[in-house]
């Protein structure tokens, strides 16, 4: 793979949430942090935008939210 070809991290994050999201017809209620959407998401102990690729895998997730309610806390 060229560098040219290669996705930026905004574009991955879109593909696994808005794009997805679209991509099944959910578009309205879920891919995006909003106001009268799902509320499905993690979160993560770093930044996957900023860290380095490598590091993606050791990220941790400190809070898993699943319609709207938190189903898994790091301790």
């Amino acid at each position: 793979m060229l560098p040219g070809q290669a996705l930026s991290a905004q574009q991955v994050l879109a593909g696994y949430t808005a794009e997805a999201a679209y991509g099944a017809s959910e578009e309205d209620v879920a891919g995006r942090v909003r106001v009268g959407m799902r509320a499905d998401l993690a979160v993560f102990d770093g930044d996957p935008l900023t860290c380095a690729p490598d590091e993606l895998p050791d990220l941790g997730v400190a809070c898993t939210i699943v319609g709207g309610r938190i189903v898994h806390e790091a301790l």
